[in-house]
């Protein structure tokens, strides 16, 4: 017999023979229906699983009758064999997938199919996916109970990614409040997850006895569009095939710029979307906005400066009419306009207009006629109801429905859109009447353009003595020859007018006026309110439009400055029909410029050119080298005029250049170009009535200044060409005695219309006279040398 020893020890080998032998306990197979069960099931099942889906995950299960044999074949062993069979509790499984399954069961392996039932219908907000995985972790904890710890912690991390695809705050505030239409089986994540603004709805012809139809939503469209105007995305259903192309159409017919994107219910129906979490992440980012700016056509500068002033760095703008002139009025130039910024109003994501006839009549039309004809597109308006602007309350109106749009189109900037347009109202105040200019502005008596009634006369404070307005204004009323007709019927209820006003979009009206008024021994000075930004040098926005327009009215203070008498205001003067090659001329009489000659090298309908004393050197640039006699500022309304031909008549005061000890030969006009005051041809024209004029040639506008370079001046001969070879008199502070001013050595940088030369110190004179001089010089040299 076996001792008890013996037979434990071969008990002992025999256990741990067969434990070795044993296989491990294996994971589940198990069979999903669709993706949405399988990557919960294997996410939170982790090794002790394996799981196949059997349906299509980019075609809803209930449609892919014709293909669910395949797929069943694809990975028929897998299911063959399986340990369980999840699917949804409803009408997307019951009636092609789970037939099709226990059909193949029963058939090949004679073997009924028991379905572990999800109960949870809906997947496609955080919250509910949540749910979801809740009860497929519990199903797996009830089959295989000895590992629920590592389901539980599993589901924990599975929740946790499903919250890292929610909505952060930022992109919260970047998509809620959008207008959407929406496949009706997405109504739910677009509305209650995502915060989505549901205009309409769309569904397959059996939802709700096809009262939704993509046809339908078509219809509502062309009866309803201000329903629509504002739409930004059109949501297909991916499962659900594509049914929302001709409702994407029909916004884009009428300018409506949505974009037609694609949210999915399933995992792995596209490429990179491999989970729940991914499906959540990949419909929020398809109605996340672009962070780029927004490129926006305005169709006048009026709009275009609190846009750009308000939006910042948020937009990109630009104005297409002309501000010179009243957009009704550019019918035959605004196509250029049009064409020459034709690539930025291709693809622009708003087009801003006023709702009045400044716009309707012109401009408007010219946009839609460039889009539909060069792009196939119509132009949704996006339309500033506020039709006034030219006082300080009314300009804050109508920046603060600009800045309501902005921030409707960007909800995510509108903390920054807030800040601009307070920072934008305390520009418009600034430019308000102080209480020191309100004594030199209100009760003065005027004559105005009708346009301009409202700030003269409720802003300003002036005393309207009379109005005058186009032809067509009052079927001619108060046309200006009216005014005229008044002017000598009553002349005494214009003794007192100081100002004639103009519109300056409207065009030059009221010279006959003001020329009747001084032929009365009225001096009433004509000036030119704008109501347009960058229509006027120095005008770039409304708050500089109010500063203008009320520094224009404003009567020199009871003590005038002790200074040359120049004036800090602008003098502005306006033509019209400019013709290519030829010249134009601008009249001055504010400051030392008396004149500027233009000749454009293309037809211009208007031009506005504008002239300023300046009582010193301009901010950040430097003084010149000599004495200055005035600093000037001289430029176009609007735009730029390099490379034009351009002359500049000015004068000097012949005290001041007797003071100086000059010749009138030695004043130079100096231009500020390049980060340097540049000489300019000069011509002295002559004096006159104790002032010495002069005439100088540049080729573009900026900063000027009136200064001392001796001998630079040429005399013009009577003809206007510049004598070479024989000199006028001049008139001098010098005796005939005294030594010519000391020869300087410093370089001057010069620019005029003919070929740069270094001037002379002293008076020109004849380069014939100095022969006999210069031989006696030589003889006398040579005579001492031989002595």
């Amino acid at each position: 017999m076996l001792k008890k020893r013996s037979i434990k020890r071969i008990l002992t080998v025999l256990f741990i023979i067969c434990a070795l032998g044993a296989p491990a306990v294996a994971a589940m197979d198990i069979v999903a229906t669709t993706s949405v069960i399988a990557d919960p099931v294997e996410a939170i099942g982790g090794d002790h699983v394996n799981v196949i889906a059997v349906a299509d995950p980019t075609i809803c299960p209930h449609m892919q009758g014709d293909i669910i044999d395949s797929r069943i074949q694809m990975q028929k062993d897998f299911i063959a064999s399986a340990d369980l069979f999840f699917a949804h509790n409803s009408g997307m499984d019951k009636p092609v997938v789970m037939p099709a399954v226990e059909k193949f069961m029963q058939t090949n392996y004679g073997r009924k199919v028991n379905w572990t039932v999800i109960s949870a219908q809906d997947w496609n907000t955080p919250e509910k996916a949540k749910v979801f995985a809740g009860e497929i972790k519990d199903k797996l904890v009830a089959a295989d109970g000895a590992n629920a710890t590592a389901y539980e912690a599993n589901y924990d991390a599975y929740c946790d990614a499903i919250d890292a695809a929610d909505l952060t705050e930022e992109e919260k505030s970047r998509i809620e409040g959008q207008d959407v239409i929406v496949m009706v089986w997405q109504r739910e994540a677009a509305e209650n997850w995502l915060g989505l603004n549901v205009v309409a709805v769309f569904g397959p012809e059996f939802y709700m006895g096809g009262q939704f139809t993509p046809t339908k939503v078509v219809d509502d469209i062309t009866a309803n569009p201000e329903k629509y105007r504002n739409v930004k995305y059109v949501i297909e259903n991916m499962q659900s095939g594509e049914m929302a192309k001709g409702i994407e159409e029909a916004l884009h017919d009428r300018g409506i710029r949505a974009d037609r994107v694609i949210f999915t219910n399933f995992p792995k129906s596209l490429a990179g979307v491999d989970s729940l979490p991914d499906v959540l992440a990949h419909n929020k980012e398809a109605v996340t906005p672009a962070d780029g700016p927004m490129d926006i056509v305005a169709t006048t500068s009026v709009i275009a400066d609190p846009v750009e002033a308000i939006g910042g760095d948020h937009v990109n703008v630009i104005a297409i009419a002309d501000p010179t002139i009243c957009p009704h009025m550019q019918g035959d130039i605004i196509g250029n306009r049009i064409q020459m910024q034709k690539d930025f109003i291709a693809s622009a994501d708003l087009f801003f207009a006023h709702n009045s006839g400044m716009d309707k009549p012109v401009v408007m039309p010219a946009v839609e006629k460039f889009m539909q004809t060069n792009y196939g597109r119509n132009v949704a308006w996006t339309i500033i109801s506020t039709q006034d602007w030219n006082t300080p309350e009314k300009a804050k109106v109508f920046a603060g429905e600009v800045k309501d749009i902005l921030m409707a189109a960007q909800p995510w900037n509108a903390d920054e859109f807030e800040a601009n347009f307070q920072a934008y109202c305390d520009a418009i105040d600034e430019a308000d009447i102080a209480d020191g200019e309100r004594d030199r502005i209100e009760g003065q008596d005027v004559i105005v353009m009708v346009w301009q009634r409202e700030a003269a006369e409720n802003w300003l404070g002036l005393n309207v003595v009379a109005v005058f307005g186009p032809e067509f204004y009052m079927k001619g009323r108060f046309t200006p020859a009216k005014v005229v007709d008044d002017i000598a019927a009553n002349p005494e209820k214009y003794g007192n007018v100081k100002y004639v006003i103009e519109n300056m979009q409207s065009g030059e009206m009221a010279k006959g006026i003001e020329e009747t008024l001084q032929d009365r021994g009225i001096g009433a000075d004509r000036v030119i309110f704008t109501n347009f930004p960058k229509s006027l040098a120095g005008v770039d926005s409304l708050p500089g439009v109010l500063a203008h327009n009320k520094e224009a009215v404003m009567a020199s203070p009871a003590t005038p400055p002790a200074s040359d008498g120049g004036s800090d205001s602008w003098d502005t003067a306006l033509a019209t029909g400019l013709a290519a090659g030829e010249e134009s001329e601008f009249c001055f009489g504010d400051c030392a410029v008396m004149r500027v000659f233009i000749v454009p090298e293309e037809d211009m309908s208007s031009l506005t050119m504008s002239a300023r004393h300046l009582p010193s050197a301009p901010a950040g640039i430097g003084e010149t080298e000599n004495a200055t006699y005035q600093y000037l500022e001289v430029g176009p309304g609007f735009g730029s005029l390099e490379d034009c031909n351009a002359t500049i008549e000015f004068s000097v005061d012949e005290a001041w250049i007797e003071g100086q000890g000059i010749n009138t030969t030695d004043i130079a006009l100096q231009r500020y170009h390049d980060g340097a005051w540049q000489t300019l041809k000069t011509e002295y024209l002559g004096t006159e009535g104790g002032v010495a004029k002069y005439r100088a040639y540049c080729t573009g506008f900026s900063f000027f200044a009136i200064t001392v370079v001796q001998g630079w001046a040429v005399v013009a001969v009577a003809d206007g060409a510049v004598g070479e070879t024989t000199m006028p008199a001049v008139t001098t502070a010098a005796t005939a005695s005294q030594t010519p001013a000391p020869e300087t050595t410093k370089a001057t940088t010069t620019v005029g219309t003919t070929a740069t030369t270094v001037p002379p110190t002293t008076a020109q004179q004849s380069p014939l006279s100095l022969v006999p001089f210069l031989t006696a010089a030589a003889l006398a040299v040579l005579l001492l040398r031989r002595t």
